[in-house]
């Protein structure tokens, strides 16, 4: 299969690179390609840091379950994230990716300033890793967790953040279903992630590489 370059909607040149589209609009979908390519993709970015197959098992891990996941970012490590598909469900299993620099763009100076005070919690999986993160870092990019940070907010934090939530959910989103041998390359920390309920069979299976552009975790 001719492996295709799909640009993101809305891109200004049709002759752009895939690196440039991932940095223009944060994402890049690569068609009909083979895993020693995704790997070669990965390394042109950076260093591989951790690598996941993300199958349905008999386990309590959103990830491995059939549900549909709500927008978010992984690790804070992961400068970027590739996954490569091996198969695809019938039904369901829908990547959706929105903007969420862009949202808190879009957000008042005062709601900025608070999710830049905000440290949500972070999963130990690398040495020296802090309990938790914050959602806007020095540099201005995102972490975002939805999960396990109610005990730890105050009542206008999470008036805060629920604004937040609510505009990654009513902003512009990227819907894509990836089909065998797809390449999906995401700017984590730009872009928060989902993914909708695999309804269909449950054999699917996604590589996942998460990737530091500066070699280290």
């Amino acid at each position: 299969m001719t492996k295709q370059v799909i640009e993101p909607s809305g891109s200004s040149s049709q002759a752009i690179g895939w690196d440039d589209m991932l940095r223009e609009k944060g994402y890049v979908l690569i068609e009909g390609s083979n895993p020693e390519e995704a790997v070669k993709y990965a390394k042109q970015l950076g260093k591989i840091i951790w690598t996941t197959d993300v199958q349905i098992r008999k386990s309590k891990g959103m990830l491995t379950s059939t549900r549909g996941l709500e927008f978010h970012t992984d690790h804070h490590h992961a400068d970027y994230i590739l996954w490569f598909c091996h198969q695809q469900t019938t039904l369901g299993g829908e990547s959706v990716l929105v903007d969420a620099k862009e949202v808190i763009s879009h957000m008042s100076d005062l709601d900025r300033e608070v999710l830049r005070s905000i440290n949500l919690f972070e999963h130990k999986i690398f040495d020296h890793d802090p309990e938790y993160y914050p959602l806007i870092d020095a540099s201005g990019d995102v972490y975002y967790s939805f999960w396990e940070y109610d005990e730890v907010l105050s009542a206008n934090d999470r008036a805060v953040l629920d604004r937040f939530s609510k505009l990654l959910h009513t902003h512009n989103h990227v819907n894509i279903t990836l089909q065998p041998n797809d390449i999906l390359i995401i700017n984590n920390r730009r872009l928060c992630h989902g993914r909708t309920e695999i309804r269909g069979t449950q054999n699917r299976h996604l590589k996942r590489y998460w990737i530091n552009k500066l070699g280290g975790a």
